[in-house]
C-alpha cells in the first residue's frame, strides 16, 4: 500500500478521528473527514496545471498542518517528492533541486524570500505556489486551483508500488550529495517492519517535532493505518515538547539526541506526566549511553533507538535502491 492508501483508509474507517492539529492551536484541528477534501483539491490543482504522475515537486515550509496536507496532495497526485529541508541554506536546497530536476515548488509564506531565491537559482522550476494564502510571491494556491477538479482520482488506478516515491539526498559528508531513489515499495516495507515491532493501535498520538522533510514526516504517516493523530510543532523548544506530551497525551515521537539532551536538562523534566508514551524514538546520530539510561529513568521503558543501517535511505528498501541521474547527464533524455 502507498501512504495515500493508508490515509484514505483512515478517512473511510476513522472519519471523525483527529488527524492533524498544530500544537497550541486546537481550534484549527482537522479530522480525517475534514482533511481529505483539502488533499484532493491540492492534487486536482497539481494535475490541472500539468504536473501530476511523476512530476518532481518540493515543499518548502515549516512543520504545520497545511504543509502536511500539501504533502498528501503531492502523494495523491502521484508526484515524486523532493524533500526540501527548510533548515538548509538556499544555495544547498537550490543545488539539490537542480540536480533532482525539480519542476514545482510549493512554499509557505514564512519562506517567501527563500522561494524567490530558489526560483532564481533553479531555471527548471515551472511555478512557485504559496500554500497558505497570498503573500505577494508566486501564485496563491486558491488562484492556482481555479477551474481544477475538487476531487482527484487517477484514470488508471493507484499506480505501482515500484513507482518512484521520493528522491532523498545523501548526507554529502564524503562528497556532493546524491539522490537516492525511493519507491513506494521501499516505504511499504519500512512501514511493515515498524508495524511488526512497534505498538500501533487505534487513536495513537504522534508528535511531529523534527523536520517533516526527514523522519518525522514518514513516521507521522504510519499512524494513518489506525486513525492516529499528528500533533505538529513548528519550532523545536524542549519545554514546549514536554508540555505537548502531557497536553495531547502523546504516544509516539521522534527526536535527535541533541534535543533529547536539551529536554533532560530542563529543571522540571522529572515532574512531568509521561504515562501516555509508548515509543520515544531517538536517531539521526549516535546517542550517549549515559544519556540514554537517564532518559529511561525519566520517560520510562519507552526509549527506542534506530541508528546504523536505518540511517541510510537504502535501509528502508525492499531491494537495492539506485542513484538518481539528473536529466542533463542522461543520454536517454534530449538536451
Amino acid at each position: 500500500m502507498r501512504i495515500i492508501d493508508h490515509f484514505d483508509n483512515a478517512v473511510r474507517f476513522y472519519p471523525n478521528n483527529l488527524a492533524f492539529v498544530d500544537a497550541g492551536n486546537d481550534a484549527g484541528a482537522l479530522t480525517y473527514a475534514q482533511a481529505a477534501p483539502v488533499t484532493h483539491a491540492i492534487a486536482g490543482a497539481i494535475a490541472h496545471n500539468g504536473l501530476s504522475d511523476g512530476a518532481h515537486v518540493g515543499i518548502l515550509a515549516p512543520n504545520c498542518t497545511v504543509a502536511f496536507l500539501t504533502l498528501l496532495g503531492v502523494f495523491r497526485a502521484r508526484c515524486v517528492w523532493l524533500p526540501v529541508n527548510p533548515r538548509n541554506t538556499v544555495v544547498a536546497n537550490a543545488d539539490l533541486f537542480n540536480d533532482f530536476d525539480g519542476e514545482l515548488l510549493l512554499f509557505h509564506s514564512d519562506f517567501a524570500k527563500e522561494a524567490v531565491q530558489m526560483k532564481e537559482h533553479c531555471p527548471g522550476i515551472r511555478a512557485l505556489v504559496c500554500i497558505d494564502g497570498d503573500c505577494g510571491v508566486g501564485i496563491p494556491m486558491s488562484q492556482w486551483s481555479v477551474d481544477a477538479p475538487a476531487s482527484f482520482t487517477p484514470a488508471d488506478g493507484t499506480g505501482s508500488l515500484d513507482d518512484t516515491f521520493a528522491l532523498y539526498p545523501t548526507g554529502g559528508t564524503t562528497g556532493k550529495s546524491k539522490g537516492v531513489v525511493i519507491t513506494h515499495r521501499n516505504v511499504h516495507t519500512f512501514f511493515s517492519n515498524l508495524y511488526a515491532h512497534f505498538s500501533y493501535y487505534d487513536n495513537t498520538c504522534h508528535l511531529v517535532v523534527a523536520p517533516m522533510t526527514h523522519t518525522a514526516g514518514l513516521t507521522g504517516c504510519m499512524h494513518f493505518a489506525r486513525g492516529g493523530a499528528n500533533v505538529i510543532m513548528s519550532a523545536v523548544q524542549p519545554a514546549a515538547i514536554a508540555d505537548a506530551i502531557e497536553r495531547y497525551r502523546v504516544t509516539h515521537l521522534f527526536l535527535p539526541p541533541t534535543v533529547l539532551y536539551m529536554m533532560l536538562a530542563l529543571p522540571d523534566i522529572r515532574q512531568r506526566d509521561y504515562r501516555s508514551l509508548k515509543h520515544f524514538l531517538v536517531g539521526a546520530a549516535p546517542t550517549s549511553l549515559e544519556k540514554l539510561k537517564e532518559a529511561v529513568r525519566v520517560f520510562g521503558p519507552v526509549m527506542t533507538e534506530a541508528f546504523g543501517q536505518s540511517e541510510a535511505p537504502a535501509a528502508i528498501t525492499a531491494k537495492a535502491p539506485w542513484c538518481y541521474v539528473p536529466r542533463y547527464l542522461r543520454a536517454d533524455v534530449p538536451g
